[in-house]
């Protein structure tokens, strides 16, 4: 009597753990095998910030867990908030300023050329749904958020925009 050997190759799991998020399949494969790199959960109420490590490009040699990173869309705290009467910001109102979180009130209906040119530190703003914005209006901001309710002008303009992420703003 022969005898063979029978060998199966041992298979490996990427398990994505959303926290809430919308589900996204494990991947099971044979180590060295390439891992498809999933398509971003969404979660109500927050911004998918990445994952806590890298999706490999091929699949290891043990089963892993990728765990979703998460960021409320509440615009949360301002270092620089324009007075409720305001209804109009001005051509080159606050140009290099250093403001980083600046909350503009819905009274404000429009916001002139370059009104924020070159606030370099400025990292995130909350407008009203619908304002008229100059095109020049963020000229030398870099990747930003804009917070505002959704459906509106601003929602427009920040998508016609290269730098400026829209975030639609969740009742808190």
């Amino acid at each position: 009597m022969t005898l063979y050997a029978v060998w199966t190759l041992k298979q490996y799991t990427v398990t994505f753990d959303t926290d809430g998020g919308s589900e996204i399949a494990p991947v099971t494969g044979v180590s060295g095998t390439r891992v498809a790199t999933p398509t971003d959960p969404e979660k109500p109420g927050y911004i998918f910030a990445g994952w806590d490590r890298e999706i490999p490009a091929t699949m290891p040699n043990e089963d892993i867990t990728i765990k979703a990173l998460w960021k409320p869309t509440q615009f949360g705290t301002a270092d620089f908030t324009l007075p409720d009467a305001l209804t109009e910001i001005e051509e080159e109102a606050f140009a290099g300023a250093a403001m980083m979180a600046v909350y503009v009130p819905d009274t404000v209906e429009t916001i002139g050329a370059n009104a924020f040119k070159d606030c370099e530190l400025l990292w995130k703003i909350r407008l009203p749904q619908d304002c008229e914005i100059d095109e020049t209006a963020f000229d030398g901001c870099t990747a930003f958020l804009v917070y505002a309710p959704a459906g509106g002008t601003v929602e427009k303009f920040c998508a016609e925009q290269e730098s400026i992420i829209f975030v639609p703003e969740v009742a808190e």
